[in-house]
């Protein structure tokens, strides 16, 4: 069915408007960036030329490349703090109106209303022609590589852990916390490892909503703690006893409000970054330092990475390998980003400073991080096939 849409609706464009469409579908879980912009333009570019004998696509494309100016301007402004000149937003909703592109009443009431003279053919080519230099196609991210979410405890060789200094973790009034200190919003999910059966030990404070909670279960899911009696802005330390060594999961529910996680020292444990709907969210201070492992055979980091806007929190932070040697400072927000992996540096544990997540997914690497060496964890394919001494 879908084929034929494509087919009576674009003719000879079909297979690039087919990618175009399948590319931002909400079912692939596509990340709003710059490297999506360039693959969108250049898709609508191809379709162009495909297209070009036929005056009755293009029309079809036009309109399609109308809503793209209007999309691509509002992350150029938003999320990458680019300067749009006058009412260009405002106008290229406004002069989409006759195509049903938006709800242009509801956006008229709330926004009020721009030009409404009509797009000509040549001027929606003339600024689709400046969004596709402003986001030219991108060749430097490589297909996503997946990894299972069976992850296993290691024991880091002092090679493997490298020599990485310390850096001290610090609370939002800058006091030190000894085990670490995360603050969120919203349901974060650790993975926890208890080598000989010990208690699971850590302080959180509670946001300010009602009816938060966390439950503890064990690596087949059954549940062993339950809290849902937590009273808002309150510390509360915890000693909870587990049945046996092994793996646990820690979920804490909000309710959306602002809440912080501070492990005992020593805890092991390892935050999963697709945890939540694909990825770790609304972080509410910079982590000091988290550590990651990059396998074997990796040449160069991929991960996506954003702050959200009512955040407030910069989204400068910076890459280090193995020796504790910053190899880039990165300030880039809502986009990909990859960083160089020098030789002999694979097969080890790196680290990011200064980390505000927003939104973050690595592309080519194990969506885990952890507060410390000793507690990262990861998939159990790469531990085999790296050679890495699994944690017993």
């Amino acid at each position: 069915m879908l084929t034929d849409i494509y087919t009576k609706a674009f003719g000879p464009a079909a297979p690039f408007m087919e990618k175009y469409y399948e590319r931002i579908s909400p079912d692939n879980g596509p990340m709003i960036s710059g490297l999506l912009l360039g693959n969108m333009f250049n898709d609508l570019d191809e379709a162009t030329k495909a297209a070009k004998d036929r005056p009755d696509v293009i029309a079809r494309i036009d309109q399609i490349k109308i809503y793209l100016r209007y999309f691509s301007l509002r992350f150029y402004r938003d999320n990458q703090g680019g300067q749009v000149e006058g009412n260009a937003i405002m106008d290229s909703l406004s002069r989409s109106n006759e195509y049903a592109l938006t709800s242009f009443a509801m956006i008229s009431q709330a926004w009020g209303i721009g030009s409404l003279v009509p797009y000509t053919h040549e001027e929606v080519e003339k600024e689709f022609q400046e969004g596709l230099k402003r986001y030219p196609l991108r060749t430097d991210i490589g297909e996503t590589v997946r990894y299972s979410k069976d992850i296993v405890p290691i024991a880091w060789t002092p090679t493997q852990r490298g020599t990485t200094p310390i850096i001290p973790q610090v609370d939002e009034k800058g006091k030190v916390v000894p085990g670490g200190f995360q603050a969120y919003s919203g349901v974060v999910s650790y993975t926890i490892y208890s080598p000989k059966g010990e208690p699971i030990k850590f302080k959180h404070y509670s946001g300010d909503a009602a009816g938060q909670s966390f439950k503890i279960t064990d690596d087949k899911g059954g549940e062993i703690f339950k809290d849902d009696k937590i009273t808002p802005k309150t510390t509360y330390p915890h000693n909870i006893a587990v049945p046996k060594p092994g793996i646990y999961t820690f979920t804490y529910d909000s309710r959306s409000s602002g809440w912080s996680m501070m492990p005992e020292a020593g805890m092991l444990a390892t935050i999963p970054l697709e945890s939540v709907g694909g990825d770790v969210f609304n972080m509410w201070s910079a982590s000091t330092q988290m550590f990651f492992y990059v396998p074997k055979g990796i040449k160069k980091i991929e991960y996506f990475y954003s702050t959200r806007p009512w955040q407030n929190l910069s989204a400068a932070h910076k890459v280090a390998d193995p020796t504790g040697k910053v190899v880039k400072e990165v300030n880039v927000n809502g986009d990909w980003i990859t960083v160089p992996v020098p030789s002999g540096m694979d097969g080890k544990v790196w680290s990011m400073q200064n980390l505000a997540l927003g939104t973050f997914v690595f592309n080519n690497l194990p969506n885990y991080y952890a507060p410390t060496v000793d507690g990262l964890m990861v998939p159990r394919e790469v531990a085999e096939k790296d050679g890495l001494q699994i944690r017993k």
